[in-house]
């Protein structure tokens, strides 16, 4: 996934990458220690960082953008005055071609753009939601540990990351038995669960005994009073809306407490 990311950057990214690269190379080859062991040494962390993960998205190349931009900076500092002016120049016109500007755009038209979803700004509407029906207690399973920060609830398992119990990994079953214990023992006033699985990390190795579980505890002891859509702001009634649409999020608020 790497290798296909880097297949498909645009001219400015790889006019940085070589840039910044080859000027480590000169500075090394020069023996600047202190300048190649920072920008080279920082660029070789984030490098080691961005890929000890088991899996790969493009806004992990993030923190190698800083060493890259100091080593290009000091590249041009280092440089004949027209070769670090020819440089600049042509990092300007590349970034320009590829029109990457938000500059006027709203929050909703960045992400649809950036993530084709706005989930991530749907997430403000269910932290308010959820926080004024007066939740106490929460479970999110999703990949969305934001929704207990913006809510103020209070989690009734320390697994708010999802890629413990969803990511095939040998004890997930385990961890996924210990969570469910946990949810029974501290039942929680709302239940927020991804439709048919969307937005978990269910991979084709995953273990999807707690989805199931979760699924059967909404359906016996709770009711659904809530749905987000994952291209339309707010929390919607379950009744009123069209299934076929894009619908995400499930809200479930537990019948005793409802009660």
């Amino acid at each position: 996934m790497l290798a296909r990311r880097i297949a498909a950057f645009g001219l400015f990214d790889a006019l940085l990458w070589v840039s910044g690269a080859a000027a480590i190379a000169a500075l090394v080859w020069r023996r600047d220690r202190w300048p190649s062991f920072v920008a080279g040494g920082w660029l070789a962390a984030a490098l080691l960082g961005l890929s000890a993960g088991g899996y790969f998205r493009g806004h992990y190349l993030i923190p190698a953008l800083p060493p890259l931009a100091v080593a290009v900076a000091l590249a041009v500092a280092a440089s004949r005055r027209w070769v670090g002016s020819a440089l600049l120049a042509a990092l300007l016109v590349a970034w320009v071609a590829g029109r990457p500007w938000l500059f006027g755009m709203t929050i909703e038209q960045q992400l649809i753009r950036r993530y084709h979803s706005l989930r991530f700004a749907v997430s403000l509407d269910l932290g308010d939601y959820l926080r004024e029906a007066g939740c106490r207690s929460l479970f999110v399973l999703a990949s969305e540990p934001q929704i207990y920060h913006y809510s103020g609830c209070r989690a009734v398992s320390p697994m708010v990351l999802m890629n413990p119990l969803f990511g095939g990994y040998p004890d997930s079953r385990r961890r996924q038995e210990q969570t469910l214990a946990e949810i029974r023992r501290d039942p929680p006033d709302f239940i927020v669960l991804s439709r048919a699985g969307r937005g978990v990390p269910l991979f084709a190795s995953s273990d999807r005994w707690l989805y199931e579980r979760i699924r059967e505890l909404t359906r016996d002891e709770y009711r659904l009073v809530g749905v987000t859509a994952s291209d339309r702001r707010g929390v919607h009634d379950p009744q009123r809306v069209d299934w076929a649409d894009r619908f995400d999020l499930q809200i479930f608020r537990r019948i005793a407490s409802a009660d």
